[in-house]
């Protein structure tokens, strides 16, 4: 058997690397999401009430741009790494849509409000998940959606995938952690 030693790096850099293949190579997680893409379809069909402005937080290499696009007059994407922007960028197909490579919670939007937000296996990512709740109520408009899509953390022994949406007037009943665990 061959070990092979690799060089810890942290995520950003460990995502600028990884974007050379990252839509290349197949990857359970994505593939998993892949099959929410007709429940984040009919999300957006059912129950978004404005299609003027939508979200896609941490948006990779912009898997879901497209889509958005399809829905909303404009689509913003943001994520930190600028390699994988690159990527997303070769995505974009309308003049309005808009990249940002930032910190998701260093974002700020001024009086800007959208009407849906995709958050994609990107929960892992954050410690603090009360912090990016709130910050994601502070720029949802009071009708939008909220769409979570996310590996459970014992995905691993699972197997499983959950689906969240939201509309902004429940989100005062969030519930604390156990609800992006398992069921």
């Amino acid at each position: 058997m061959i070990f092979r030693r690799f060089e810890s790096v942290d995520t950003k850099t460990g995502y600028n690397n990884w974007s050379v293949n990252y839509d290349n190579e197949k990857n359970v997680l994505i593939e998993l999401d892949k099959l929410n893409g007709f429940k984040r379809l009919q999300a957006i069909e059912n129950h978004v009430v404005s299609r003027k402005m939508a979200l896609d937080l941490c948006c990779g290499t912009g898997r879901h741009i497209s889509l958005l696009e399809k829905y909303f007059d404009i689509t913003t994407g943001i994520d930190f790494s600028y390699g994988m922007l690159e990527k997303a960028y070769n995505k974009i197909k309308k003049y309005s849509t808009k990249i940002i490579c930032n910190d998701v919670l260093m974002c700020h939007f001024g009086h800007t409000k959208f009407d849906f937000i995709n958050f994609s296996l990107a929960l892992i990512h954050f410690s603090n998940l009360t912090e990016i709740i709130s910050y994601i109520r502070s720029i949802l408009n009071n009708n939008g959606l909220l769409f979570i899509a996310d590996a459970e953390r014992d995905f691993l022994l699972t197997g499983s995938m959950s689906q969240y949406h939201l509309k902004k007037k429940d989100a005062n009943q969030l519930p604390n952690k156990k609800f992006f665990s398992g069921h």
